[in-house]
């Protein structure tokens, strides 16, 4: 697999050249996986996919790996993160995994509930969210401006970085759903860290797009390995901000 590498120089020299024309390129990806700074045109025009203007090729957002997709159906389909995020419904995708033997995707979708008194939460499922006497919200995927006390988003402006990350079930056993909600099409990091700041596991370095599927963290690290039970950090990159939150692992 080839990888096309460019100099800072060169990036800021077509930035700045794009831009006097009123044109800013982005990352173009090809069918091999190798990436180009181009403008949506410049992409559209040789057979690429455009993922945005100012959207880098370092790190690479066209090296797109395989994992399990899990539509609101409970079949699984192994795709990549952005072939998930195409399929209608889909709620969840699981780096790495493959659905044989087992079907890794959980028996119902994460969703948001809203609590007696009006909070809104991630829960696994709707049943978890009648059990602890709240509703279900369809179609909604962030709990900014908190949809279980206004009625619709509309007039809100700017989300908070933080309200667009949700973890859930937290504390969890086994896996976790995480779901961010970012105001565009992005490149979006997620990595887990423990309580002195080590890496632990890399989620996704991707294009995540609004209302996309979320994605799950199986509580094990980047060598497969369970981590032990204890206080972990998600934390979300996106554009120079970060949002972290705090889940708990247990035996």
């Amino acid at each position: 697999m080839k990888r096309m590498l460019f100099p800072l120089a060169l990036v800021f020299i077509l930035t700045i050249s794009a831009a006097r024309c009123g044109a800013i390129p982005g990352a173009c990806c090809f069918p091999d996986e190798t990436c180009r700074l181009l403008t949506a045109d410049e992409c559209s025009q040789q057979g690429g996919a455009f993922y945005g203007e100012g959207v880098p090729c370092t790190p690479n957002p066209c090296l797109t790996g395989l994992g399990a997709c899990c539509p609101y159906d409970g079949a699984c389909v192994v795709t990549t993160f952005l072939e998930c995020a195409a399929i209608p419904r889909a709620c969840v995708w699981m780096a790495g995994y493959d659905c044989e033997p087992l079907n890794p995707c959980p028996q119902c979708c994460p969703v948001l509930c809203c609590l007696p008194g009006g909070a809104c939460r991630l829960v696994m499922c709707g049943e978890d969210c009648d059990l602890l006497g709240g509703s279900p919200l369809e179609d909604v995927y962030f709990c900014y401006p908190n949809p279980c006390l206004v009625a619709g988003a509309e007039g809100a402006g700017t989300v908070p970085t933080e309200a667009r990350l949700l973890v859930g079930p937290n504390p969890f056993r086994s896996s976790a759903v995480i779901r961010y909600q970012p105001e565009g099409d992005g490149f979006v990091q997620i990595h887990v860290f423990d309580v002195v700041g080590r890496r632990v596991r890399e989620i996704l370095p991707g294009i995540v797009t609004p209302n996309g599927p979320a994605v799950g963290w199986d509580g094990r690290d980047d060598f497969g390995s369970p981590v032990p039970a204890g206080i972990y950090f998600i934390r979300v990159s996106e554009a120079g901000l970060t949002a972290t939150r705090v889940v708990v692992r247990v035996d």
